[in-house]
């Protein structure tokens, strides 16, 4: 994907101002629409995620997910954008951040967010859209504070298996990681655990997710981080329940959670929680016909709803005076204060109710066992009340907070890993296995932020080579090549940019051989040619060039050589058969396609020497008129006293012979150009 950063325009519109989030599968900037004049915020989805089309295709169904619903609450967003290899989905921009800042916040200030984005669902619900991806992460606010949904890539019409995206698996119900078909009870599902994560801190399962283990086992009961009614804690356990028709559908979800709200209202603003008697099932006949699970749910929704009714009658009845609060129980150093006997309990019975040192201890450690250190810490706080001097109290209370600080800093870790913040979840990681060494779970997640980080430069690597070969920068794209086979070993994409690297390389080297071949051969220097287009041959001889090269190179080369031989040794033109294979010769030169200078100079030298070869010089031969003059090559000229004829340059034996007198020989040599010479024949001494 093309690199991200501020300041970069797109699609002659939006211009990236700064990253908001990077999320696993994908990152979103804010920007600057310079067509409206507005801000908005732009999603992409990671380059590693899916290829560019299948990313299409994803914002497209996002999109089309989003704007079937017509709910001030549903995040705004438009149609998919391309600019380049980029793809992206435009959308309004939610100024007031998520609902991760809500972590461990009373549930005063959670249940109302909750309520609001249970009334998102079920417009949801009510157009067939369910989402499937309830997270902290996608439960905005805008400026204003209200509550905004978001990311419906993951949402899926009621009743499809189509999922064109993942969502996080800490909410998605048991179902949904089996891949079943959407159903809006894994909203529902995905609702208890937003809850569940905003009231302990922590999301269902933590520290230690397992799809296996979220398939087929409860997360541990709730613990909220402030006190809240146990009935509110027991609804949240049945919306995780594992069973769809044992969780309560959405219209029941909101109205728990508007009863809720309503009893609190009368409450002071002291931190109290609601109380609400617990509810007890009665006991039915053993005839009575067995209730559907429908049917059981609502009875238990039924008795949930009248508890809640109770709070409201005793918050609505006039507060005790003073005298009437409930006194604490003094210090066990006071002095006992005397009580009305019938309202002493016996003994045995009251040693019985009242929990041992020893059972405080065990809960404390059960607490720390399931990762609970406020459970726990609680629980030796209890047991050191009972006994100030207990070591293993003490002990506790200090392996609680150790705790507690341990899976803070994890749990930071592991929200910054949920938001994409790589290097602030190493570092985080790193903070927790600084607390315990040994602690898994940090352990694990280092594992997945360092292999995150390694897939990361990966694929940055697989992206910054791409673009620079796109631009021509081999060297450049070469080394990030390399890089991503160190990072990622054998992947088809590292394989494929290297053969086209590889073979851009060949295709410079031929080029550039190419190129020197032709120099060579403008410059006539054949004999290096001949060395340079062997050498080619020899390295791939399916290069036609070198081969066609090779070939000319020869003939050139022995043509030259043969030239220039005829011009050095000119002498030997004079012999016809010599003359008649320089005429073959300069043929051949006169032949070639525009001769460069060299072969030019040659052709015209040698053909001035054939020219004067074939001017003719007049020898005058003297005689006695008795000697048979003869010239070899040309024959016999009889008896004269002077005669004339005409040879060509060259050298001649002419021989005078006369009957009783000794043959004589005179050698005469014509040179090209001579125009006359002359020679005297005469046989003078007898035998």
């Amino acid at each position: 994907m093309t690199h991200l950063e501020s300041g970069k325009r797109l699609a002659d519109r939006y211009l990236l101002q700064q990253r908001l989030g990077d999320g696993g599968h994908a990152e979103v900037w804010a920007a600057l629409d310079t067509r409206d004049g507005r801000q908005v915020a732009l999603k992409f989805l990671h380059g590693a995620s899916c290829p560019t089309e299948d990313c299409w295709h994803v914002l497209q169904h996002e999109a089309a997910m989003s704007q079937r619903l017509e709910h001030p609450g549903v995040l705004r967003v438009e149609s998919p954008e391309r600019d380049g290899d980029l793809v992206f989905l435009p959308m309004e921009r939610a100024a007031g951040g998520d609902v991760r800042a809500l972590r461990g916040a009373p549930w005063r200030q959670v249940l109302p967010v909750l309520l609001q984005v249970a009334h998102i669902l079920e417009h949801a619900h009510s157009r067939g859209v369910v989402h499937r991806d309830i997270k902290p992460g996608n439960v905005l606010f805008g400026a204003d504070g209200a509550v905004l949904v978001t990311d419906f890539g993951t949402a899926a019409r009621t009743g499809s298996t189509l999922a064109l995206a993942d969502g996080s698996p800490f909410s998605a119900s048991p179902q949904q990681l089996a891949g079943q078909a959407a159903t809006t009870s894994d909203d529902v599902y995905g609702l208890g655990a937003l809850a569940y994560e905003l009231l302990s801190r922590y999301p269902p399962y933590y520290p230690e997710f397992d799809v296996a283990r979220a398939q087929h086992e409860m997360p541990a009961p709730l613990a909220a981080a402030h006190p809240a009614p146990p009935q509110l804690l027991a609804f949240v356990m049945a919306m995780l329940e594992r069973e769809p028709q044992r969780r309560p559908d959405l219209r029941e979800v909101i109205d728990f959670f508007t009863q809720c709200l309503h009893a609190q209202s009368g409450l002071r603003d002291s931190g109290a929680a609601v109380v609400v008697p617990e509810i007890q099932p009665q006991a039915e006949p053993l005839a009575e016909a067995p209730r559907t699970a429908r049917g059981m749910r609502l009875v238990a929704v039924g008795l949930i709803a009248a508890a809640v009714a109770a709070v409201l009658l005793f918050m609505l009845m006039p507060e005790p005076t003073a005298p009437e609060e409930i006194i604490a129980p003094a210090p066990a150093a006071s002095a006992p204060q005397a009580s009305p006997p019938e309202a002493k309990a016996p003994p045995a019975q009251e040693n019985a109710a009242r929990p041992t040192v020893e059972q405080e201890l065990a809960a404390g450690a059960a607490a720390m066992a399931a990762s609970q250190p406020a459970v726990a810490r609680a629980a030796f706080d209890r047991a050191l009340l009972l006994d100030p001097e207990n070591a293993a109290a003490r002990a506790g209370i200090a392996a609680a907070a150790k705790l507690s600080q341990l899976l803070d800093v994890y749990s930071a870790g592991m929200r910054a890993e949920t938001a994409g913040d790589i290097s602030a979840a190493k570092t985080r990681y790193a903070a927790a296995l600084g607390l315990q060494r040994d602690f898994a779970p940090a352990q694990a997640g280092m594992a997945r932020v360092l292999a995150v980080d390694r897939a990361r430069a990966f694929e940055s690597a697989l992206a910054q080579g791409a673009s620079a070969l796109a631009v021509g920068r081999v060297d450049a794209a070469e080394a990030q090549y390399q890089k991503a086979a160190a990072l990622g070993g054998v992947d088809a994409r590292v394989k494929e940019g290297q053969e086209r690297i590889t073979e851009i390389r060949r295709s410079e080297r031929n080029a550039r051989d190419m190129a020197r071949g032709a120099e060579l051969e403008s410059l006539e220097k054949w004999s290096e040619a001949l060395e340079h287009y062997r050498e080619v041959v020899a390295r791939d001889d399916n290069l036609r060039f070198a081969a066609d090269g090779l070939a000319r190179s020869l003939r050139r080369a022995e043509l030259d050589r043969e030239l220039q031989d005829y011009l050095d040794r000119p002498g030997r033109l004079i012999a016809p058969a010599v003359r008649a294979a320089a005429q073959r010769a300069l043929a051949r030169g006169e032949a070639t396609t525009a001769p460069a200078a060299r072969l030019g100079g040659q052709l015209r030298d040698l053909r001035a020497r054939l020219e004067q070869l074939a001017v003719k010089a007049r020898v005058q031969i003297s005689s006695d008129n008795s000697t048979t003059v003869s010239v070899a090559t040309v024959g016999d000229l009889g008896v004269f006293t002077q005669r004339d004829v005409e040879l060509p340059p060259g050298e001649y034996a002419i021989i005078g012979r006369r009957e009783g007198y000794r043959d004589v020989r005179r050698e005469l040599n014509i040179t090209p150009g001579q125009r006359q010479a002359s020679v005297t024949v005469q046989c003078t001494e007898r035998i």
